[in-house]
């Protein structure tokens, strides 16, 4: 029996498009931005920036000194938060309509700009000023914990805080490599299509509740 659903955030409840950002920073910084592109330096660059290891103002300066020092700081935010789409409203009813039978816990590697973003985009269109409280037990953020996906001490932390038992929790994302460390915890797992319908996510559970 499910009785605990760990959601993930960008490409589950929030749709999200990684290849916008992408291309709006190969424009601003006249060069060409894919993931295969990106140095080595760059990736833990973003990375320190989702752990809270380094401010917005550093995760700045470092996209300037290392493209563009001429960039402006405003464009660089507007490039970086390209990727986030709007919310479809059916996710929030859905949340709605889950926390009635479930706990809902929400686990995301995000950052500090893109948090900021989402909830003004979630206040202005949807006019919802308690989005954590009103749909979660606990919300987990990466750059308030300190920790990112796939590390195991991310769900080691929820499971204990909440006394989660595995066999009751499921943990839903949209990137594979993060489903690892639930699965070989125990935990149930379900690697949702990305930005796809939140009808998936009840049929899981569906199915799950049958066996």
């Amino acid at each position: 029996m499910i009785k605990n659903i760990i959601f993930d955030f960008g490409g589950i409840l929030i749709h999200v498009d990684y290849r916008i950002t992408l291309k709006a920073f190969s424009d601003l910084f006249d060069r060409n931005f894919t993931f295969d592109t990106l140095s080595d330096k760059q990736i833990r660059v973003f990375y320190d920036y989702e752990k809270g290891v380094i401010n917005t103002e550093t995760f700045i300066w470092n996209l300037q000194h290392d493209y563009g020092k001429h960039v402006q700081a405003y464009d660089i935010i507007k490039a970086w938060n390209a990727m986030l789409l709007p919310m479809p409203a059916e996710n929030l009813n859905f949340l709605s309509e889950i926390k009635k039978d479930y706990n809902t816990f929400l686990m995301s590697n995000t950052n500090a700009l893109h948090i900021e973003a989402v909830m003004k985009h979630i206040r202005d269109e949807h006019g919802i000023n308690d989005f954590d409280h009103r749909f979660f037990t606990q919300t987990y953020y990466s750059h308030i914990m300190g920790l990112r996906k796939p590390d195991r001490k991310i769900f080691e932390t929820i499971l204990s805080v909440h006394q989660l038992e595995t066999d009751e929790t499921i943990f839903i994302d949209d990137i594979a490599e993060n489903l690892i460390p639930a699965q070989k915890m125990g935990l149930h797992i379900y690697n949702h299509p990305r930005n796809a319908s939140t009808n998936l996510i009840k049929e899981k559970l569906r199915t799950l509740q049958n066996k």
